[in-house]
């Protein structure tokens, strides 16, 4: 597992957020329906497309996957919205929120290689590790406390990450 999307992703999620802990809110309020969240959030996400904003892009399909994820119950719902987007945009949306889920939308601002492209190019067996290693960093940065374990913890990953490649 060492492709150049995977590294670039790995490299993100070791990387310390930078900056303050802004609250970033969805393209959408909470008040609304469904079909109105979700089609606020795709015409946000072809916005950030015509500005070649790429952090932008993989915050509007991190709220589309948590859509498609988390509120189109039951299933049926959640295939219709599916459908709707091109294969794409499906597996980069649902695969940014996985990848983010833990972190939420700050760690996807403050990423720095990652875009929609990256996500999509990583194999299926690649972005099941990555889901695995997103959870196993959040939580070791989450729950140790100083800075000097937390870049240890983030040396040795790479170091191990360097020996897969070898």
């Amino acid at each position: 597992m060492g492709s150049v999307c995977y590294q670039d992703f790995l490299q993100d999620l070791l990387m310390p957020n930078e900056g303050h802990a802004v609250g970033y809110m969805p393209p959408y309020s909470n008040g609304m329906e469904l079909k109105e969240k979700f089609n606020v959030t795709l015409r946000a996400l072809f916005h950030a497309k015509r500005l070649q904003n790429r952090s932008l892009q993989l915050f509007c399909a991190y709220f589309l996957g948590k859509i498609l994820e988390e509120e189109a119950d039951p299933l049926s719902k959640r295939a219709y919205y599916a459908q709707r987007l091109t294969t794409y945009y499906r597996i980069t949306s649902v695969r940014a929120y996985f990848l983010f889920k833990p972190f939420g939308p700050t760690k996807i601002m403050n990423s720095a290689r990652t875009s929609l492209t990256t996500l999509r190019n990583l194999s299926t067996e690649e972005f099941q590790d990555l889901v695995t290693k997103s959870s196993l960093i959040f939580n070791g940065v989450e729950n140790w406390e100083g800075g000097d374990v937390v870049s240890d913890h983030v040396t040795s990953l790479i170091n191990v990450t360097d020996v897969i490649n070898e």
